[in-house]
């Protein structure tokens, strides 16, 4: 069932049993367009008593059995329990090239029965990746990774996305779609709730098919691609959900610096920044990257001053509702996590720096500065 590799999925535990998730594809011989056919893409299951030893794949959705209006392309089911009954969302890519989740139900997590489909009103995409169906302060979101989203200069701007909807109804409105992150690399977000009651998501810091725009040093020199986002809390206000590092990362800080207005401060390459800009400013990190704001249309622009650290990188952009107050970087090894205004924007980046100490200046505003050790 999966003798081609395997797509994303989801783990549940229910009664000491892990229970695993995930596409298994298969691809045949042959003259395909691998669309509409010539693809075999099933959801599989197993189990587990210990996390090491695995029980036999079982056919949990058999890939003939999704809607008839449905490509091939279904995937990256995230299973969850609500009440009694166990839900299922699948990401799916419609035959009018149209992206849409469905939504399966079961009450033993063998047997699954189709029951909705959640779409735009008009197309929005020709694919819906990795969907993730939560609940957070009463109301539902669903978040989604649209393939096909044409870029604009202050909007989808990576060739793929990821985002949300606040849902008011299973048919929903493309203008209602917000972002999670604006930054260069950021993709298929999960969220799951953690033993406090806290909604926590996780982003793949990296994107599939964007080598001819920018790439990773990493991928060729070291044998690995790609990072994960620091955990982040979502909270709700209003009808936006905002995104901060979770509580945790406070424990991880060690020396703290004072980063006075227009100097320079040298610190570990694993940092933890923080300051209340009240009005223009510009943040400069390793004499590679800057981030600078405008007061006066609310625009923040993350951009790369030295290409061989961006490795084909070049700015990303973000027009913010209200003011910059807050700012707050993370920034690790080789990636940047830029929270604006308590997470109401993000911008996420990899960049390549020369090993050692991390050059910053914040002009405009003052701010502190924590070495993180780990």
């Amino acid at each position: 069932y999966d003798c081609h590799g395997v797509y994303s999925g989801s783990a549940i535990v229910e009664d000491e049993k892990l229970h695993l998730f995930f596409t298994g594809n298969i691809k045949m011989d042959g003259d395909y367009d691998y669309i509409n056919n010539g693809r075999q893409a099933s959801t599989l299951h197993v189990e587990s008593e210990d996390g090491v030893h695995f029980s036999a794949k079982e056919v949990a959705v058999d890939y003939r059995n999704y809607p008839e209006d449905y490509t091939q392309h279904v995937r990256d089911p995230k299973v969850w329990k609500d009440g009694a009954d166990y839900f299922m969302a699948l990401g799916g890519r419609k035959k009018n090239d149209q992206g849409a989740v469905l939504i399966y139900k079961s009450e033993d997590l063998k047997n699954w029965d189709y029951d909705k489909e959640i779409t735009t009103e008009e197309p929005f995409g020709y694919m819906w990746e990795c969907p993730d169906l939560f609940e957070i302060d009463g109301e539902q979101a669903l978040s989604i990774s649209p393939q096909g989203l044409e870029r604009e200069e202050y909007r989808f701007q990576n060739i793929y996305q990821s985002g949300y909807f606040l849902l008011k109804e299973d048919k929903i409105n493309v203008k209602e779609f917000q972002e999670w992150d604006m930054g260069f690399d950021f993709y298929a977000p999960q969220t799951f709730e953690d033993a406090k009651g806290r909604r926590i998501l996780i982003g793949w810091m990296g994107l599939p098919d964007v080598e001819e725009e920018y790439t990773n040093p990493t991928a060729k020199d070291e044998g690995w691609q790609h990072c994960l986002t620091v955990p982040r809390q979502l909270t709700r206000d209003g009808d936006r959900l905002l995104q901060n590092p979770v509580a945790e990362l406070a424990a991880l800080r060690g020396t703290a610096h004072d980063l006075p207005d227009g100097e320079t401060v040298s610190a570990a390459p694993c940092f933890d920044l923080l300051a209340a800009p009240a009005g223009n400013f510009t943040l400069t990190v390793a004499d590679g990257v800057q981030l600078d704001y405008c007061e006066a249309d609310r625009s923040c622009t993350l951009y790369f001053t030295n290409a061989a650290m961006a490795y084909g990188r070049t700015s990303r952009h973000v027009v913010l509702d209200a003011p910059c107050r807050r700012l707050r970087v993370v920034g690790d090894a080789s990636s940047l996590e830029v929270f604006l205004n308590d997470g109401a924007a993000v911008l996420s980046t990899r960049y390549y720096p020369a090993p050692g100490p991390a050059a910053l200046c914040l002009t405009g505003c003052c701010g502190t500065l924590y070495e993180i050790t780990l």
